[in-house]
């Protein structure tokens, strides 16, 4: 009725987050659902399906779209729009590459209903409501069929423009973007347009990513500079399930968490759950069951389908619940250590658990046997101590640019909202893209309170205003460690929407609310300023004291000591203050650095163990004693993070025989380090210099090229390729390095030699950071298995990469060890990511093939050792010994690499005879390369 309809925009007028606008970058909202204003039936919802490039779309009369939640949008996919779409699917009519966009924002694959019932859901019979019910919605689909999409900077625009005012379209105070790419692909594509909206006036939220906790995977455009980056952490009332697998015979064995994790887009058994337990192989359809899943638990194994598929999970849980299956347990045939949350359709009705590589070959091995019947239990417990902690999927930072993300973290494990054409019902679901719009509500309520109160904050001054209230002591690590995670984990603290809106103080940094000490190479002291500005938002004055917080103790003696001057600011109603804070950082007193290497740049405890982080506090105190009120302390928080290690600074002096005097059969190499620590020193045969490459990322444009043969730690014998660039990245796997080796001097390669994560390698699918390189066979156009036996030679921020392989893995030997190849340095972050960007060496003509050669026997100079270690402080020479008989094959010069050193002075040329010139510290070259 007309009166309903007024009661519920009254309603909808008073709730907290009135008079503000989010848009949700997604798959679009299902505005037919109760919780945003719409009829609340599935009728109404396949009504509007039926029409889903139109906005007429009707329901027993009545006009579906707008809604009172849901007000306006934008469709810039429209239907199958697919970015990866396949030739042979797209002649399949199945999916298209070419967006075709509509005026229709509804909602088909469910992500983007759900988070919008976090953001600005109404309360229904069903849900709670959202974080700010009163905020109302723009639905801007940027994903058609597929889950992935070239048109985000589309639908950015498309605010920016909303906000000047063009086009008639409404004014968006959040801009919520659940969505996102690992290691922070592209985000050079959305610094620009973010920075633009955050300066039209709205507050930008991202995901921080779903892929765990891996140093430097957060996401873009997380990591944005004005972008809110958000982790995610378990709400409060937490459980667990455990199982019991039971064999003939033979007492139970119990699984506990983290062996299985219940899928939250299933439903859940309302108690114990205890059936026969059967395994199904991949349970696809036309594969015969191998055994009957009807009354009993099913295991299946994932047969890793996309979405829509017919062997998706979805697909194989509803051909098991049609097989009269009570439960499933499903498998990845992977063999991964942890069972994770999992995305899928969530019109499921029977309950669905993925299980561990443990679990699941426990189950197929005694399925396997003869006269074996089995049994399962399923049974959740509470696990209060679970509440807070970091949610596993929970992307790691920091950022690659060095900056700290996350910013801070929200409740997004297991939240239950809104489902796609339920009408009113709701389904759970887990992921930083459940976290973010939890913050994107909470900045709506900040906007309506500042407005309703007369204020007129930035958009910056609302999202510091957040990170500022996030509070440390509410997010755990683990259920057994009490302390705070690292802020490289979840940012300042959990979110506290309560603080938020009662915040008096805002205390801004950098772009928002940050520090920004990042990542340092040193090898002297140096000294570092930020300037924090604090605004009294109170109607009353305000005595505000400063003090830096280490969010360890064991930090605060590790190198880094924090003055802020002045530590106490006075501040009237509606003043700003400032204070500086100096950081001084001394390489000597750091800790030892434990990141170099490709096992190393994985190693979370090594991370952390290099990490200096806390807060700078802002507090209200007391005007008398100039001490924290009773009534508020802690008011504000801006975090720092420091990422540093001492840096040795290492060069080459002397030459190399016959280079400046032929009658020379031998000569020195005296390498030098100027400072503590000491650190190692390696050294190459040069086989090719390459010019500079303007229109390249630095990161990828290879100056130098070298190879070694020797005997390793381990007593392999390998050859080791070194791949230098003229520019750093931040963490190794922003880049592939990738050489194709000819082992019999065919012109056709034998074998592929690159760079990439060990997991990845292992699985195809997940990742643990770790670097390793692999061996790839090739005969024509067949592609072999690889090995992956040996981990690279990298580390954080750095230009160089070693990729060493076993010899005898090649059919080479170390007394005939002679081969051509050729080097492809590829971005994998920015730019285009199907055709990433690369550097040839040699350059590749077209219809050209050319090849570098090298031929040990032939070396021309050879040192006593490949490997020394420079002393801290000190000097070591290493002899070199002519060989007149060598050739270009066998080298053009030795390269000298210190790892150690600052990125930028991290190689040497000690001498090179004509017609390479003699080169000084830092390498740097320019014009034509010699070959």
């Amino acid at each position: 009725s007309s009166d309903r309809g007024s009661a519920t925009r009254g309603a909808h007028a008073a709730a907290p987050g009135a008079g503000t606008t989010i848009a949700v970058v997604d798959t679009g909202i299902d505005y037919t659902h109760a919780a945003f204003g719409g009829p609340g039936t599935r009728e109404a919802y396949r009504a509007a399906a039926a029409a889903a490039e139109t906005i007429d779309d009707r329901w027993q009369g009545v006009q579906l779209y707008p809604t009172i939640a849901v007000i306006g949008g934008w469709d810039f996919a429209g239907p199958n729009y697919a970015p990866g779409c396949t030739d042979a699917l797209q002649a399949q009519g199945v999916c298209s590459t070419a967006p075709r966009p509509d005026p229709d924002p509804l909602d088909i694959g469910g992500h983007g209903t759900h988070v919008a019932g976090i953001a600005a859901g109404q309360g229904t019979a069903a849900l709670d409501a959202g974080v700010a019910p009163g905020a109302r919605l723009v639905a801007l689909k940027v994903f058609g069929s597929g889950e992935s999409t070239d048109l985000l900077l589309g639908a950015l625009e498309w605010v920016v423009e909303a906000n000047m005012g063009i086009g008639g379209r409404p004014r968006i105070d959040v801009v919520n973007l659940s969505l996102g790419i690992a290691y922070g692909a592209r985000v050079m594509e959305d610094e620009g347009v973010i920075r633009r909206l955050t300066e039209s006036g709205a507050v930008v939220v991202a995901a921080a990513g779903n892929d765990g906790d891996l140093p430097f995977i957060v996401s873009a455009p997380a990591i944005a500079s004005d972008a809110l980056a958000v982790a995610s952490h378990r709400p409060p009332g937490q459980h667990a399930w455990a199982a019991d697998v039971g064999v003939t015979g033979a007492p139970p064995v119990r699984f506990d968490e983290p062996a299985l994790a219940h899928q939250p887009w299933t439903p859940e058994p309302r108690g114990p759950l205890a059936a026969p337990l059967v395994f199904v192989g991949r349970g696809c359809p036309g594969d015969p069951f191998p055994a009957d899943p009807r009354g009993a638990v099913a295991l299946f194994q994932m047969a890793w389908g996309a979405a829509g598929e017919a062997c998706h999970e979805a697909a194989q849980v509803a051909r098991l619940q049609a097989a009269g299956a009570v439960g499933a347990l499903m498998g990845t045939g992977l063999g991964v250590d942890v069972a994770s949350e999992w995305s899928a359709a969530p019109d499921v009705d029977i309950p669905v658990w993925m299980v561990n590589g443990e679990l699941e070959q426990a189950v197929v091995d005694a399925a396997r046997a003869p006269s074996v019947t089995l049994a399962i239990a399923l049974h959740a417990a509470p696990r209060p101590e679970l509440d807070g902690v970091v949610s596993a999927f929970s992307s790691r930072g920091p950022a690659r640019t060095g900056r700290l993300k996350p910013d801070l973290s929200a409740a997004g494990s297991r939240i239950y909202s809104a489902a796609v054409g339920q009408g009113g019902r709701g389904v759970a679901a887990s992921g930083t893209s459940m976290a973010a719009p939890a913050v994107s509500g909470a900045a709506a309520r900040v906007w309506s309170l500042a407005r309703a109160r007369g204020a007129s904050p930035s958009a910056r001054d609302v999202a510091a205003l957040l990170v500022n209230t996030a509070d440390p002591a509410a997010v755990r690590l683990s259920a057994a460690a009490a302390e705070t995670p690292p802020l490289a984990h979840t940012g300042s603290g959990a979110l506290d929407v309560a603080r938020a809106e009662a915040a008096e103080v805002v205390a801004r940094a950098g772009r928002l609310a940050d520090l920004g000490l990042g990542f340092r190479a040193l090898t002297r002291p140096v000294t570092l300023t930020a300037v924090v500005t604090l605004t009294n938002g109170a109607a009353d004055p305000r005595r505000i004291g400063l003090r830096a917080r280490f969010r360890s103790p064991v930090d605060e003696p590790r190198g880094l000591v924090l003055d802020i001057v002045p530590d106490m600011v006075d501040l009237g109603p509606g003043e700003v203050g400032t204070a500086r804070v100096t950081a001084r950082i001394n390489p000597a007193a750091l800790p030892p650095w434990r990141l170099a290497g490709g096992a190393a740049v994985g190693d979370l405890e090594a991370l952390a163990d290099n990490e200096i982080d806390g807060w700078v506090e802002a507090s209200v105190l007391d005007p008398a004693a100039g001490q924290p009120s009773d009534r508020e302390r802690a008011v504000a928080r801006v975090p720092f993070y420091l990422l540093a290690r001492a840096a040795t600074q290492a060069a080459a002096t002397g030459g190399l025989p016959g280079a400046s005097d032929p009658a020379r059969e031998d000569e020195a190499i005296r390498l030098v380090n100027m400072v503590a620590p000491s650190g190692p020193a390696e050294l190459f045969a040069l086989v090719a210099l390459d010019g500079r490459e303007p229109a390249l990322p630095s990161k990828v444009d290879v100056d130098a090229v070298g190879v070694r043969a020797q005997a390793n730690r381990e007593g392999l014998t390998v050859v080791e390729f070194l791949v230098h660039t003229r520019g750093t990245r931040m963490h190794p796997l922003e880049t592939d390095t990738l050489i194709e080796l000819d082992t019999d001097r065919d012109g056709r390669p034998d074998f592929r030699v690159f760079t990439a994560d060990e997991e990845e390698l292992r699985t195809g699918t997940f990742r643990n950071g770790r670097v390793k390189v692999a061996l790839e066979p090739l005969d024509g156009d067949l592609v072999g298995i690889p090995t992956a036996r040996l981990y690279a030679g990298v580390d954080l921020n750095s230009r160089y990469t070693i990729l060493p392989i076993v010899i005898d893995d090649t059919g080479l030997t170390r007394s005939s060890l002679a081969f051509d190849f050729r080097v492809r340095q590829r971005d994998l972050v920015e730019r285009n990511l199907r055709e990433p960007v690369a550097d040839s060496v040699p350059d590749q003509p077209p219809g050209a093939a050319r090849w570098l050669r090298y031929d040990d026997a032939r070396l021309r100079w050879r040192p006593e050792r490949w490997s020394a270690t420079v002393p801290a402080r000190g000097h070591v020479t290493i002899a070199v010994e002519r060989h007149a008989d060598g050739g270009p094959e066998g080298g053009r010069g030795l390269l000298v690499l210190f790892p150690a050193n600052g990125p930028d002075a991290d190689l040497a040329l000690p001498v090179v005879p004509a017609p390479l010139a003699p080169l000084a510290l830092p390498l740097a070259w320019g014009g034509r390369s010699d070959r």
